[in-house]
């Protein structure tokens, strides 16, 4: 995986991003130098380096505005039909605001054919890579090869999520299952017979002792050797494993291949000494928190000008949509434990819970006639803008959840206390990885996208979160 200020990222998504900005900026320079010779086409009338560095500029923008589309995201990686979608949204909403931004300052016209061609062949050309990136992935090395070594039934629900999820750029070639006299066996255990796997790997013969294991790895060309479950606790093995580490293999647990490789720390393969002796957890350094609060000042004032035309509007129909109050105000659980009172959109009836608090349900008949609009579009979380600029909130972090589920989430999930050691947000990594959270099981699998945000926090992840947010509030999934 790459790592980049702390933050892993999928080698295969990096390729997708690097060749799209590659072929953006080699198109770029192809049609300025075309430029005279197209009939039509406004006379140059800037320097030559001007137009270079628009190339570049837009080739980055356009980058950009695809991940904060999701281009990039799992969802497109698994499916054209959806990236056939979103990539002319972004490409020709680029367009339109270029023309538009021409309208207003005129000299801009002279770029008119090369925004229009970038447009143009962009929308040709970019699914043209993107399928070549994908079918020659494993040659271009954007996979990493994995051994898996384990006693367990967990090594058959890692190579199911490893092969349905290809966007994370990890590919099992081999499988050791170990016996409890350190004598291992390639490939899937079955009765007899070989499970089937999208991608799993070859079942293979006997693989001998455990002291085969160093250059076994090797002989696969592996990249890495993940340990799972009590095979690690065998003294055999913690022999073997010391040299394979010595002898320059690359050795993980569990939890630390599920972080890197899915993005989020897997509660049920979680130990208290993988926190504390970890690379991560280290909270925010006075520097990091000063620049911290002053993006949160300075972004949610930004949002707050380009949004108060829809915060007006939206406080309009929810009055005249529904009976009751514009804002819905609600305890909810912030930094340290600390209790703060959050503002909302009301979108529900004021009936809502008169019975006490309950999670909200898919086509939960509580919603206001407007109020699925606002929920869709998270409209109704605009006016947590000001619990931000009151400090009680950052723009980006955990959503902070009611005391009436923390109390009881503190007593059956692990783990799920560390989440107040940072300010709750209005977007986080957890919502752009999963969807709304409506249960205990949901809470603890956003928990532990939490704990990744927690453990490899930077202002880096934090611009990352910002501009995905985009595709959430789009493309919505699971909103209640």
């Amino acid at each position: 995986m790459i790592r980049i200020f702390r933050h892993y990222i999928s080698p295969l998504k990096m390729g997708l991003m690097t060749a799209d900005l590659c072929a953006l900026i080699v198109l770029s320079l192809m049609i300025i130098h075309l430029t005279p010779s197209v009939p039509f086409a406004p006379p140059p009338s800037w320097p030559p380096y001007l137009y270079y560095l628009s190339g570049f500029s837009y080739a980055f923008v356009a980058v950009t505005a695809m991940l904060a589309m999701g281009c990039y995201a799992s969802d497109t990686i698994r499916s054209f039909k959806t990236y056939f979608i979103r990539l002319p949204i972004v490409l020709l909403a680029l367009l339109l605001l270029f023309v538009g931004g021409a309208v207003l300052f005129t000299p801009l016209v002279s770029l008119l054919t090369l925004v229009s061609g970038l447009t143009l062949l962009g929308l040709i050309i970019l699914p043209v890579i993107r399928y070549s990136v994908l079918k020659f992935d494993a040659r271009l090395s954007l996979r990493m090869r994995v051994v898996v070594l384990g006693d367990d039934d967990r090594i058959t629900d890692l190579c199911r999520q490893v092969a349905s999820a290809r966007e994370c750029g990890v590919e099992i070639v081999r499988v050791i299952h170990m016996s409890a006299d350190g004598a291992g066996q390639r490939g899937i255990e079955g009765q007899g017979q070989e499970q089937e796997y999208e991608q799993g790997p070859p079942r293979h013969d006997m693989f001998g002792t455990i002291d085969d294991l160093s250059a076994y790895v090797k002989s696969a060309k592996a990249d890495s050797l993940i340990v799972l479950g009590a095979a690690r606790e065998m003294p055999a093995v913690k022999e073997a494993l010391i040299a394979c580490k010595l002898d320059g293999v690359h050795i993980q647990d569990l939890t630390s291949f599920y972080e890197q490789a899915f993005g989020y720390v897997e509660i049920d393969s979680l130990r208290d000494e993988w926190i504390i002796f970890s690379d991560g957890f280290k909270g925010s350094s006075w520097l990091e928190y000063g620049l911290k609060r002053l993006s949160d000042i300075v972004v949610s004032l930004l949002v707050l000008v380009l949004a108060s035309p829809i915060i007006l509007l939206a406080a309009l129909l929810v009055r005249l949509t529904s009976r009751g109050p514009i804002f819905y105000t609600q305890e909810r659980v912030g930094y340290k434990g600390k209790v703060f009172t959050l503002y909302k959109f009301r979108t529900m009836a004021v009936t809502a819970e008169k019975s006490g608090p309950q999670w909200a349900q898919e086509n939960d008949p509580r919603v206001t006639a407007i109020g699925g609009f606002l929920r869709r579009t998270r409209i109704d979380e605009l006016p947590q803008i000001f619990n931000v600029l009151n400090g009680d909130m950052s723009f980006v972090g955990p959503r902070p959840e009611r005391p009436f589920f923390v109390d009881q989430f503190n007593s059956k999930i692990p783990f799920y206390q560390d989440r107040h050691h940072v300010k709750p947000g209005i977007t986080g990594w957890a919502q752009l990885r999963y969807p709304y959270g409506a249960s205990e099981e949901d809470a603890k699998r956003k928990l532990e996208y939490d704990l990744y945000y927690l453990k490899n926090y930077s202002l880096f992840l934090d611009i990352l979160i910002i501009v995905q947010t985009v595709r959430v509030i789009l493309f919505p999934s699971g909103v209640r």
